[in-house]
């Protein structure tokens, strides 16, 4: 996942099992962009551990566009908190919408 931002904050943990678990926070005017999905947000956190992703709009409203199936059109998700799983491509929404086909 490639992701640009006014700051980056990267912390990693150690698991029970020994492995490391990464956790990023990025906050201002964050862009995020993977094979299948893309998006915005003012704030954005990302666990390795659980591969999930929130957009937060802060004030304003998150987006993230998803492509469910190779050669179809992307989904637009809008909403103030956007909860991404990326092993599943599910998304739960605080205040906002799945509009699909755009």
């Amino acid at each position: 996942m490639y992701m640009r931002c006014k700051m980056l904050k990267v912390y990693s943990e150690a698991l029970p099992n020994g492995q490391k678990n990464q956790r990023m926070l990025a906050t201002g005017q964050v862009r995020i962009r993977s094979v299948d999905y893309w998006g915005d947000a003012q704030i954005v956190k990302y666990s390795e551990g659980d591969d999930k992703i929130i957009l937060d709009g802060g004030d304003g409203m998150a987006h993230l566009y998803r492509v469910l199936a190779p050669g179809a059109e992307p989904d637009k998700v809008e909403a103030n908190k956007i909860l991404y799983n990326r092993k599943t491509k599910q998304c739960t929404l605080e205040r906002g919408n799945l509009l699909q086909g755009h």
